[in-house]
């Protein structure tokens, strides 16, 4: 199985989270990123649920 994460990049977090520190209009993207972030774990998880209940 790949990883599905291996395209994500910790730098573009820290860039904007440090941008973030100097600026705060950039806060929004910030949690835009959180969101998505959380969003793609959810369906990570659901989709291994899923495909472990159809092997039973």
């Amino acid at each position: 199985m790949k990883n599905p994460f291996k395209n994500f990049t910790k730098k573009e977090w820290i860039l904007w989270t440090l941008a973030s520190l100097e600026n705060p209009a950039y806060i929004p993207i910030v949690v835009n990123f959180t969101i998505f972030f959380f969003n793609d774990m959810y369906g990570f998880i659901s989709w291994r649920r899923r495909e472990i209940l159809m092997d039973l």
